[in-house]
């Protein structure tokens, strides 16, 4: 069923549901507490201990493609591609600066940089945008080049990306990340045994 799930795992054997909050949520993100919701147009804030909902904020017309927080900031992107920054720093949601990126993707935010992975119509790589200033948000790069995998994207902390996905076959991608207007520094690539759709980093 429909939901967001909180599980206990303090049992890996056995891990537990806890709590159900009933929700529409397509994306979910964690900070300080709350449980931040993407629900079709709007971002919606539960109470993560009591299952409360908080409040919610549209963010446009169009469906929110994937979300990402960053310090004090919820950051949302629309499945047309609309970068918008949500300010939570004072408890409650308010909207500050929009960008229109090349397109929509998967959504990632580090130290004040936006990545936007892209997996479409055969097409992968990923576009950038400086977040710093949250009522200016600007472009960097748009894809430099369409042949690196974008269903996911994740950063090691030390300058480099690593990218999943099958827009060219089923590969993960180790791209030079170092600089965010250069987005086509591909490096390696390592072949799945299936087509991946997500991934993190540990201990980088």
């Amino acid at each position: 069923s429909q939901g967001i799930y909180i599980v206990d795992i303090t049992r890996q054997n056995q891990p537990r549901v806890i709590k159900n909050i009933q929700a529409l949520a397509d994306h979910i993100e964690l900070h300080d507490g709350v449980i931040y919701a993407a629900e079709r147009t709007e971002l919606v804030s539960y109470d993560l201990r009591t299952g409360e909902k908080l409040e919610s904020i549209s963010v446009g017309i169009h469906r929110i493609e994937s979300l990402a927080i960053d310090r004090l900031c919820v950051y949302t992107i629309s499945e047309q591609g609309l970068l918008q920054a949500i300010d939570v720093s004072a408890g409650s949601m308010v909207k500050r600066g929009s960008l229109q990126m090349p397109f929509s993707g998967d959504l990632l935010i580090a130290r004040g940089i936006a990545y936007v992975s892209r997996q479409r119509n055969g097409l992968g790589g990923f576009a950038t945008a400086d977040v710093s200033v949250l009522d200016d948000l600007r472009l960097i790069s748009d894809a430099d080049v369409p042949n690196i995998v974008g269903k996911d994207l994740a950063l090691n902390g030390s300058g480099l990306a690593i990218t999943v996905g099958n827009s060219v076959g089923d590969f993960l991608h180790v791209v030079d990340a170092s600089d965010p207007s250069q987005s086509e520094r591909f490096l390696n690539q390592f072949r799945m045994n299936s087509s991946p759709m997500a991934l993190a980093i540990a201990s980088g």
